[in-house]
């Protein structure tokens, strides 16, 4: 669960980074 959770606070940053840019 808490792998899980990391995965997609993982996949947040990149998409914010990404739409940052």
């Amino acid at each position: 669960m808490i792998l899980s959770y990391k995965f997609r606070s993982q996949i947040n940053i990149a998409t914010i980074h990404i739409v940052i840019s």
